[in-house]
């Protein structure tokens, strides 16, 4: 609050940067999403974690406007080309429309944009981050395109990675 009074965004964005995961793995996802908001929008524009972060601060709130946060944050991870924050950002838009249960179409893109995504970065940053991943995807063609030649390898893929030792809200 005082950095918001005092108007630091430098440090305010810093500090949210440090502490927005563990805000968030204590479910406090009101007061994090209110000091982001404090943000101005030109420093929040340029930070694509902000948009990551309000994102899935208004993921149980708001499918629509989280969605459009995280495209935000996946375009500016992928001009900076950070590979972790590109997958994050691209698993929470694929968990707004898993949550949301209602228009697959408009995933067609994301489909599309994973295979690209894939392409760029054929490693995932992590185990967990590629669980995160796999499920999302595995959910996008299992409700929309349950055709897809690749269905079948990523149940596979996702069943073995669930087997493994993850982190258990995975």
């Amino acid at each position: 609050a005082l950095l918001v009074e005092i108007e630091d965004w430098q440090s305010l964005v810093s500090m949210l940067a440090q502490h927005a995961p563990r805000l968030l793995r204590e479910g406090r996802y009101q007061t994090l999403s209110e000091w982001l908001r404090a943000v101005p929008e030109p420093w929040r524009d340029g930070n694509p974690w902000l948009a990551y972060f309000l994102g899935v601060c208004r993921l149980p709130f708001d499918f629509g406007e989280a969605r459009g946060l995280f495209e935000r944050a996946y375009e500016g991870f992928a001009r900076e080309g950070a590979v972790e924050g590109e997958y994050l950002a691209w698993a929470g838009i694929a968990d707004t429309f898993l949550y949301a249960w209602s228009d697959f179409k408009p995933a067609d893109r994301w489909i599309e944009a994973f295979d690209h995504l894939r392409r760029r970065h054929p490693d995932f940053p992590s185990r967990d981050l590629e669980t995160r991943v796999i499920a999302g995807i595995f959910g996008l063609l299992s409700f929309r395109k349950p055709q897809h030649p690749d269905l079948p390898s990523l149940a596979a893929r996702l069943e073995a990675l669930l087997l493994e030792d993850i982190d258990p809200v995975l």
